[in-house]
């Protein structure tokens, strides 16, 4: 079997779990948690802007449920890690996953971490606008600057594979800095991310806070 044989009889078996696990996932019990006129957020950025560790936290401290959207596209494919996923499938397989796992949960309330593409790149473009103009969701941008994500990156690279062949925390910067109008034109609400994860946090949500008082 040929490598694009091989890709398509991936996708085919991601788009089959896709489907199971979005219905699996449906964001109805989430919403029962959280009330059912409760927006979601949907923190934005580039790796190494703190969207996990911060969104973690802060949907802790407002009592609401956190989605790791990475987490979640990496059920969906079943595979091991995203190296895996680019590495057999492709980077679409990815991008459609991420999408599938936004569409899930973009009704369900919750502060939702959501990968550094998902703003600047379709499918999972397409859903977030579309659920910002439904009203389901708002996004606030963790912004960093290219010293602090990085130092952050080399500390911590996390699970995302070269796609130059170039040393990943300096491909990781480019791809931010190329990102950076997307997230400006995508985002609600922007926080300064440089500081501490308590401040952050503290920043997050206070801002949340503020778009619940109205």
């Amino acid at each position: 079997m040929g490598r694009g044989e091989v890709q398509a009889a991936y996708h085919a078996s991601v788009h089959d779990r896709t489907q199971g696990h979005v219905q699996a996932l449906d964001s109805r019990s989430l919403v029962e948690a959280v009330g059912p006129v409760t927006v979601s957020i949907a923190l934005i950025g580039a790796r190494g802007s703190g969207k996990s560790t911060v969104g973690s936290e802060a949907a802790r401290t407002l009592g609401r449920p956190f989605v790791d959207l990475d987490a979640m596209a990496l059920a969906i494919t079943g595979a091991d890690s995203v190296t895996a996923v680019f590495e057999q499938a492709g980077v679409h397989a990815w991008r459609q996953a991420e999408a599938a796992a936004l569409e899930a949960v973009r009704a369900s309330g919750a502060v939702i971490a959501t990968g550094g593409g998902v703003p600047a790149v379709d499918p999972p473009r397409h859903v977030l606008e579309a659920a910002r103009g439904s009203g389901e969701i708002e996004t606030l941008w963790l912004r960093c600057s290219i010293e602090t994500l990085q130092r952050r990156l080399r500390a911590d690279p996390g699970d995302r594979p070269s796609l130059t062949g170039e040393d990943p925390v300096l491909e990781a910067s480019a791809v931010a800095a190329s990102r950076a109008e997307d997230y400006r034109r995508m985002a609600d609400g922007v926080i300064d991310a440089d500081g501490d994860v308590g401040s952050v946090v503290q920043a997050v949500v206070a801002w949340i806070g503020r778009r619940e008082d109205g």
